[in-house]
């Protein structure tokens, strides 16, 4: 508010160039990703597995928005399963 009792309302300012880099780079890595994910749906069963995969996470990912990396999503899924099997050892 202001001395006048107005509520003012902030106008968006122009992006910034930083802000634009890391959207950039963020579309760029979700492109890798992406590339990651295609070359994963190549294998066969029995290699996914080796990996620690299955077909259907393959499936699951590829649903995914363009600009969201799968790659993340598959880390994060490795990280979950791995605490997992610490807390059964």
């Amino acid at each position: 508010m202001n001395t006048s009792g107005a509520i003012r309302v902030r106008q968006p300012g122009p992006l910034s160039l930083q802000r634009v880099a890391k959207a950039l780079a963020s579309a760029y890595r979700a492109w890798l990703g992406r590339r990651a994910m295609a070359s994963l749906d190549e294998l066969e069963d029995w290699q996914l597995a080796d990996i620690g995969l299955q077909r259907c996470d393959i499936d699951r990912l590829r649903g995914f928005t363009p600009l969201r990396d799968p790659t993340v999503e598959l880390h994060e899924r490795r990280v979950v399963a791995a605490n997992i099997t610490r807390r059964h050892d």
